[in-house]
């Protein structure tokens, strides 16, 4: 992980006696601070919402005897989040194995993030992989008292910096108002924000070392704390996802394009939307996690931070606008087609009336001299001609009127 050169500056402020070999002095260029980390591993939640919610574990290697200072820390994580500008390091190894696999260097040769490589992944798009991303992390860190002052206020304070990644640039204020803090204990806290989360403990109780709190990562953040981040961050990105498809301009509503077919289309696209917040809300909701106060503690701060039950609430209200709005368009456009029909049906009786009187008019002459010659034939053909002729419309008409009725129905 390759630290900006701004960086390196801040950490000797803090730690003059950085290892030489972490620092990068390439000619032209001003020395960074390149940190060595291992990837463990990559967990991939598949949801039954179809979402995917990728978490990649990472640990920095520093020398030994090079403690990580609560700067360094901050760095790696401010990297982390926004930039992570990362490339390939051999294994060095006394004891060549030809068949362990080598670093993936095909996946990207020169820098990359962690956002694009998990995206290369999962998805194995180079061009989406490109893409900048914010990652959000999880941070935890054991501190001790050599480093870091080991009361309360202060693990509140380091942890809200991880959280929000930060680094010592900014003069962040106490109690920040955008971070929601879970320490019911005195050694152990943990932030929540927007940008991450953090947990810092302190593994010692009345001066004694606790091997739980030894093992607190691991046996806590890592198996619970993780898992509950994990729930209400699919929320967040499902929710985000049905509103971004319900806008009238995605679900194919616009001024340019305004016909029934279009307002059929985007009420089946509302219905699509509402059925999946519906499966949300009932199925991947969680107010509750346990019964643990401070593991449900930290799923209501996730939930707060994350805005989801606001969110919630705006997209319900969102899509039932937009339904009544589409609804209401169908209503006055098919009160319209009526009041049209009304129109020509209201023309229909005269048009047939008038119809038979051309063709009786037309053919007058002809049957009143055949009635006069006595020619009885005749005169009944034309009279016969013309009551069908009057017949034949007033089926066409009523075959019409049929139609009109059953498009409002």
């Amino acid at each position: 992980l390759k630290l900006a050169p701004a960086s390196l500056a801040r950490i000797q402020n803090d730690t003059p006696e950085v290892p030489i070999e972490l620092i990068e002095k390439n000619s032209g260029t001003e020395p960074r601070l390149v940190i060595p980390i291992t990837i463990h591993g990559l967990t991939v939640h598949h949801f039954a919402t179809d979402r995917l919610v990728a978490r990649l574990s990472f640990s920095a290697n520093l020398p030994e005897g090079f403690d990580c200072s609560s700067e360094l820390l901050h760095e790696l994580v401010d990297h982390t989040g926004r930039f992570a500008d990362l490339t390939w390091l051999e294994e060095q190894s006394d004891e060549p194995n030809p068949s362990k696999p080598k670093p993936p260097k095909a996946i990207f040769v020169n820098g990359f993030t962690l956002g694009a490589l998990v995206a290369r992944i999962l998805f194995g798009s180079a061009a989406h992989a490109q893409r900048r991303h914010r990652t959000f992390t999880y941070s935890y860190a054991k501190v001790d008292g050599q480093d870091t002052a080991t009361n309360r206020n202060a693990l509140v304070r380091f942890s809200t910096f991880l959280a929000r990644q930060y680094t010592n640039d900014y003069a962040l204020i106490d109690n920040d108002p955008n971070t929601e803090i879970i320490g019911d204990f005195e050694n152990v806290v943990t932030a929540v924000s927007r940008e991450g989360a953090a947990t810092v403990g302190f593994p010692e109780t009345n001066g004694q070392s606790i091997p739980f709190l030894q093992n607190f990562g691991k046996n806590t953040v890592e198996a619970t704390y993780i898992p509950i981040m994990t729930l209400n961050f699919h929320q967040l990105a499902q929710s985000v996802a049905i509103h971004s498809e319900t806008t009238m301009e995605t679900i194919g509503v616009s001024k340019q394009q305004e016909n029934e077919q279009s307002d059929l289309v985007a009420l089946k696209q509302l219905q699509t939307s509402q059925s999946r917040l519906v499966e949300l809300k009932t199925q991947f909701r969680f107010h509750e996690v346990g019964h643990v106060t401070s593991q449900n503690n930290l799923n209501a701060a996730f939930r707060r931070v994350f805005g989801l039950d606001n969110m919630e609430r705006q997209l319900s209200a969102d899509l039932e606008n937009l339904t009544q709005c589409i609804q209401s368009t169908v209503a006055l456009r098919a009160e319209q087609h009526t009041k049209d029909w009304d129109k020509v049906w209201g023309l229909g009786p005269a048009l047939i009336v008038a119809a038979v009187a051309a063709v009786f008019i037309l053919d007058a002459g002809d049957i009143l001299q055949n009635l006069l010659k006595d020619d009885l034939n005749n005169f009944e053909t034309g009279v016969l001609t013309t009551s069908v002729f009057a017949a034949i419309l007033s089926f066409g008409w009523w075959i019409i009127e049929r139609g009109r009725k059953s498009n409002d129905n």
